[in-house]
């Protein structure tokens, strides 16, 4: 992992509250349903499912096995499903190197990827290919590097909400290693209810990459790129996009 990591055992609600039920969370979805589809897939692996954000979704669809690192994560996550008496096959493991059967789609997506370093990415990219039926589809997002390095912002608030008298901001201070491609993040979480304010900190280090970089490590680890979106699943226009989210699909490889 990063030299730091984020901590979603004791964050994992605080972290549903800020990412979930957005307008680009939604476009995603709708996104992976389509391509899946398309792929005509069936067997669908969220290999780092949070709480539940897209294997919630998909499993309106598909045959869905959700795993994650986090038993935070999970428990919110399974609280979800009980609630909407779905049915999702919960697994706890590492994405680097624990295999769940075979499936016709994986996906690894809120910058998951990016909690990797270098190798474990490339590890987890084998990882993937053992467990993908042939001319299965993997899909994840990450942070966009050439967007970086011309447009980093190291001071900035990324989200305010309020529900009622319930109020949500986070502030980020952050850096950005332009060599090594690591980002730097400190936040600073606020919530205030009922006229009480409390505060939330958390410093993680998060790997990213350039989408050459990106297409570079899959073509090494037996992919091939079929798709390249921008944030929300919406258009890439590379240095201008502050994120990628990629579709590769598995080749034979010799």
């Amino acid at each position: 992992m990063t030299a730091r990591s984020y901590d979603y055992d004791t964050k994992a609600m605080t972290y549903d509250a800020l990412e979930l039920d957005t307008e680009g969370v939604t476009k995603v979805n709708l996104f992976l349903k389509r391509i899946f589809q398309k792929n005509k897939a069936k067997k669908i692996l969220d290999l780092t499912c949070g709480t539940g954000a897209q294997a919630i979704y998909l499993s309106n669809y598909f045959n869905v096995t959700a795993a994650d690192l986090s038993r935070g994560m999970l428990s919110v996550a399974k609280k979800k499903v009980k609630t909407k008496k779905l049915h999702i096959r919960f697994k706890q493991g590492d994405m680097r190197h624990k295999i769940y059967g075979k499936f016709d789609g994986i996906i690894t997506m809120f910058n998951a990827i990016g909690h990797l370093t270098k190798p474990e990415f490339e590890k987890t990219l084998r990882n993937v290919h053992r467990q993908l039926n042939n001319n299965g589809l993997f899909a994840f997002d990450i942070f966009n590097m050439d967007f970086m390095r011309k447009h980093f912002v190291n001071d900035f608030i990324d989200t305010a909400k309020t529900e009622g008298d319930k109020i949500l901001v986070r502030i980020n201070h952050n850096t950005l290693d332009r060599k090594n491609g690591i980002m730097h993040l400190n936040q600073h979480i606020y919530f205030q209810e009922h006229f009480r304010l409390r505060e939330e900190k958390d410093s993680w280090d998060m790997q990213i990459y350039s989408l050459k970089e990106a297409e570079k490590m899959l073509n090494k680890n037996g992919f091939k790129l079929v798709s390249v979106r921008g944030p929300g699943a919406g258009t890439f226009k590379g240095d201008g996009s502050i994120s990628f989210l990629l579709v590769a699909r598995k080749v034979h490889q010799s």
